[in-house]
């Protein structure tokens, strides 16, 4: 993943984030524009409302797609064997532990931003939720 730029660069003489930026405006074009043909699946980066494929609820994962009237929906009932089940669990346990990740720096930089500001006692009674990847919330009071 760390030469992946410099890779993209070599091969098709653009950055990576401009290949990206062409993925996600493709993504776009098939999903709200043309849909995808008759039997046609896509990869597609979408809210897990329902437990797709037994990846955990609440979080944005890629699962094969069908595109049709501005609407998306997963392609469920797919055959995967046991390599496939393996890549869904590991990708799955990484985005979760991104998630922990990003919600510790968001805390710890408004605990930053709270301590450099002067405030009164009546504004120092503050209170700071935080969800963990089990569901559960940890609070904090400053």
């Amino acid at each position: 993943v760390q030469n992946r730029g410099k890779s993209v660069i070599e091969v098709r003489g653009n950055s990576s984030a401009l290949s990206a930026a062409m993925a996600s405006a493709d993504c776009l074009k098939t999903w709200l524009v043309t849909g995808t043909k008759d039997g046609e699946t896509v990869s597609m980066a979408v809210y897990n409302d329902k437990g797709y494929y037994g990846v955990k609820k609440g979080i944005v994962f890629s699962f094969p797609c069908e595109c049709r009237d501005g609407n998306w929906y997963v392609r469920e009932g797919l055959d995967l064997n046991d390599f496939a089940r393996d890549k869904l669990a590991f990708t799955e346990e990484e985005l979760i532990e991104e998630r922990i990740a990003a919600e510790e720096l968001i805390v710890k930089s408004r605990l930053r931003s709270l301590s450099t500001t002067s405030l009164t006692s009546s504004e120092s009674d503050v209170e700071m939720t935080s969800s963990t990847h089990s569901g559960e919330y940890l609070t904090s009071r400053i």
